[in-house]
């Protein structure tokens, strides 16, 4: 039995198979579909998950600090796919799919294991 899948990722897949059979107009649709919900991630993350983490203490030593600076990479890493499939450079742009994946797969397991163990249970006081 296989884990479920997470939606970002399938657009990743989907957008990797794009860049295989040279389909570039899906390629670019796949990435502007991941980026849109990769955006709406984030910032969820950043504006409801990590203050509820952080309180009024952010310090680079929480783990969010260190997923902060993932949310930086994997919107540059977006970029860069977007520069890679104008330049029509394939080798790039299936390096830049497998290291978004990379990074994600990652940050979703941090997410998982080591926020959402932290966050307050409905109900329980702070």
């Amino acid at each position: 039995m296989e884990p479920p899948s997470d939606p970002l990722d399938d657009d990743l897949l989907r957008l990797d198979r794009a860049l295989q059979s040279h389909d570039l107009r899906a390629a670019r649709h796949h990435l502007a579909t991941f980026g849109q919900r990769l955006t709406t991630y984030l910032r969820h993350e950043e504006r409801t998950l990590f203050p509820l983490l952080e309180g009024d203490r952010p310090a680079p030593y929480l783990p969010t600090a260190r997923m902060r600076r993932e949310h930086v990479m994997l919107r540059q890493l977006v970029v860069l796919l977007w520069d890679a499939l104008a330049e029509r450079d394939r080798q790039r742009q299936r390096q830049l799919v497998s290291a978004l994946r990379s990074v994600l797969m990652l940050h979703l397991t941090k997410e998982a294991w080591v926020l959402q163990p932290l966050l307050p249970r409905a109900g329980e006081q702070p």
